[in-house]
């Protein structure tokens, strides 16, 4: 089994010598379906993808929240590795509001463990990295963070937290 990225070289493996090929992070999930990963192993894997910058490293929302605790609430090499991979103007846009979404409400959950402040920076650091201004989905994704904290959906103070960062990018 030849393990790489390299679509070009899996199909040269295959069709000139009959061997398989696997992407890598394939290759992790099912290393952790099979068991052979916890799920912490798992997500220190995806983490180091990203901070290899890894072009095909896919990221949600328990890898996002474990390096947040890992770092201690605070914004960490690690973190903003894992946020650089959400770079909306290279992610398609509802996978990448998903897992944005799903971490601010748990970030901004009531006693979740990080200090206003901390999930504050944790929520500038993200936006940072999806950073909506680059992308012509920008301002609807904008418009859905909106919409989520209107219906209750998502925190009040996560949505003051994505306001006053948007104010600071114009």
């Amino acid at each position: 089994m030849l393990v790489s990225d390299d679509f070009n070289l899996r199909k040269l493996a295959k069709d000139e010598f009959g061997i398989e090929g696997i992407w890598i992070q394939p290759l992790l999930m099912y290393s952790a379906d099979m068991r052979h990963l916890n799920q912490a192993a798992y997500n220190r894997a995806v983490t180091s993808l990203a901070a290899w910058r890894h072009e095909f490293t896919s990221i949600n929302v328990e890898q996002l929240l474990s390096a947040a605790t890992r770092g201690h609430w605070k914004v960490t090499a690690e973190f903003e590795a894992l946020v650089f991979t959400l770079a909306l103007s290279r992610a398609e846009l509802q996978s990448n509001l998903k897992v944005c979404f799903m971490f601010l409400r748990e970030l901004w959950r009531k006693g979740r463990g990080p200090s206003r402040m901390q999930a504050t920076k944790l929520t500038h650091a993200l936006l940072k990295g999806v950073d909506p201004n680059k992308s012509p989905h920008g301002p609807v994704y904008i418009q859905q963070l909106q919409l989520a904290a209107q219906r209750g959906l998502l925190p009040r103070r996560a949505w003051e937290a994505i306001v006053a960062w948007y104010q600071t990018q114009h």
